[in-house]
């Protein structure tokens, strides 16, 4: 006797559901077993040098670098400037004795004096300098200075030897008190590669005059 169509169309439907159910499960597999794409690398940050009293780091075009002392000191060295892929540099506090007179006339030190080796031509992205320094009282009649060191012909002003025929010449660079941060703070476009130093020297500018005092 032949099977009537309507009693195969139980299994049938079966044989559909079954079918269905398998390619999901196929699916669900499959997206399981799919990789991840690769996470992106993270971007490359300047490297940060620390030390006591004395730290030596490289530096890059690319990246620049930070250099850090014990003392609050700090050298910010910023992507950009004309050195070589990968160079080294030492930032430190000095040994060395500083006269004030042989700095400028009237020049009164605020805090540490440095090193920092190197001379390089920052005029593109200026290296910036700062020291702690909580609180500062001002002084009439002064402005806020860096001292930058470099080396020049010896004569009758300029007598402290660097080495060689070439004695000690100071450039005095604009400075800010930073009174949020609590830190004396200068750049500098093209470091000497010898000592830096804050200070305080007599301002050039006449002091205003306080309608007070006129007689």
């Amino acid at each position: 006797m032949r099977p009537s169509p309507r009693m195969n169309a139980p299994s049938t439907l079966a044989t559909l559901l079954l079918a269905a159910l398998l390619g999901v499960a196929s699916a669900v597999v499959a997206q399981d077993t799919e990789e991840d794409p690769p996470a992106a690398a993270p971007a490359p940050q300047p490297p940060v040098h620390r030390g006591r009293d004395r730290t030596t780091g490289q530096a890059s075009h690319t990246l620049g670098a930070t250099y850090e002392l014990a003392n609050g000191a700090k050298l910010v060295l910023p992507a950009g400037n004309r050195i070589s892929t990968s160079q080294t540099f030492t930032f430190s506090a000095s040994r060395a004795p500083l006269r004030p007179t042989e700095v400028a006339p009237g020049f009164v030190r605020q805090g540490p004096v440095l090193d920092f080796d190197g001379q390089i031509d920052a005029s593109r992205a200026p290296i910036e300098l700062s020291v702690k320094q909580r609180t500062l009282r001002p002084r009439p009649n002064t402005k806020l200075v860096l001292a930058m060191e470099f080396a020049g012909i010896c004569d009758a002003t300029h007598t402290a030897r660097l080495g060689g025929p070439l004695c000690a010449h100071w450039r005095l660079l604009d400075a800010q008190f930073d009174a949020a941060g609590g830190r004396l703070v200068a750049l500098l476009p093209s470091p000497g590669g010898h000592r830096l130093v804050f200070g305080s020297v007599p301002d050039a500018q006449p002091a205003p005059v306080d309608p007070a005092d006129l007689p």
